[in-house]
């Protein structure tokens, strides 16, 4: 009987070993989760901050449209000007389009990046808590 019961605490000790292990990759999982998910918001404010920036740009250039546009219709003679700074001004507003653009499509980027990153490492973690 002894035998009997050193072996079951033998086979105790090692499904508590197994658990304690599972346990700690658990808690490394949600780290991991946690983690992805402060980057997210990270992420999310940072691209909020931009399409903000952009869009007070784009009201900026708007407004100095605007003003080419009346400028140019008081002063007829200075016509050529005001049409070439007025086209400048839009090539800008253009310019600023694209930027924001290219940065809406890498933080996409960024974000799917990660995901996939997380995905991996969830799936990695998950893996080792089954082996």
């Amino acid at each position: 009987i002894r035998a009997e019961h050193a072996q079951q605490r033998l086979l105790l000790q090692e499904k508590a070993a197994e658990v304690e292990e599972r346990d700690a990759l658990l808690v490394k999982a949600r780290k991991a989760i946690e983690e992805l998910q402060r980057s997210h918001q990270e992420i999310r404010s940072e691209q909020n901050s931009a399409s903000v920036m952009v869009m007070s740009e784009r009201a900026e250039l708007e407004r100095r449209i605007s003003q080419l546009e009346q400028e140019a219709s008081r002063n007829e003679s200075d016509m050529e000007s005001m049409r070439a700074q007025l086209e400048a001004a839009q090539q800008e507003r253009d310019n600023v389009e694209d930027q924001k653009s290219l940065l809406q499509r890498s933080l996409a980027e960024m974000q799917i990046s990660q995901t996939e990153d997380a995905v991996k490492n969830a799936e990695n973690v998950s893996k080792q808590g089954n082996d």
